[in-house]
């Protein structure tokens, strides 16, 4: 069975993958990963709770993968986008920047 614990850093996981949070991901990753690891030691060798907690840590970073590449995609998309659209902005006027006011 798996923890409330980890079912809770599980959300916080993909809710900062889905937010664009990387280094959130990072950090809670390998706070998962500690957790998980504590549980599997306190279970003893063979029991059906390793297995269940190994394969729940698969979908789990399965899960946030998706949710990170996604988001890259989508910054990606957006970066291109701002590159296409400053086509279209009026150009700065190199001239101005020189001028001087006497007074």
């Amino acid at each position: 069975m798996i923890s409330a614990t980890l079912t809770n850093l599980g959300n916080h996981l993909r809710q900062a993958a889905a937010r664009r949070a990387y280094a959130d991901v990072e950090r809670i990753t390998v706070t998962v990963r500690a957790v998980a690891d504590e549980e599997a030691r306190a279970l003893p060798a063979g029991h059906p709770g390793l297995a269940e907690i190994a394969s729940w840590l698969k979908e789990l970073y399965k899960q946030a993968e998706i949710l990170v590449r996604i988001g890259r995609a989508a910054q990606a998309c957006e970066l291109r986008r701002i590159t296409f659209l400053q086509r279209y902005l009026p150009s700065v006027d190199r001239r101005a920047a020189r001028v001087k006011l006497a007074l």
